[in-house]
């Protein structure tokens, strides 16, 4: 038995860096590669928070400077049936750079 304690599971092994024995090195790419259905529908109800908070934002925006401000009421109604094709467009491609940012820095 002896003093050696590096063998039992949990004791950090002799000039291992920090790690366990056994343990296998887990990189941000890899853990980030790994794709869970929480991990996707926590992402899908996030990206779906942020796009509808940004659609009301967008009509809030409109509402105070084109319809109060400047009285042109086709102005909301304009706003709210491009900024859905803006989302379709925006949501996409924020996406598309999230995972590229990912990869380029993984």
């Amino acid at each position: 038995m002896g003093g050696d304690r590096a063998g039992r599971r949990g004791v950090p092994a002799r000039g291992g860096g920090g790690r366990l024995r056994g343990d296998a090195p887990r990189t941000a790419a890899a853990r980030a590669s790994r794709l869970t259905w929480v991990r996707l529908a926590s992402t899908l109800r996030y990206l779906a928070l942020l796009a509808l908070g940004g659609y009301g934002v967008l009509l809030l925006v409109v509402l105070v400077f084109s319809v109060w401000l400047l009285g042109d009421v086709g102005a909301l109604r304009s706003a709210a049936w491009g900024a859905p094709a803006l989302l379709a467009i925006a949501v996409p491609v924020f996406v598309a750079l999230a995972w590229l940012e990912g990869r380029l820095r993984g």
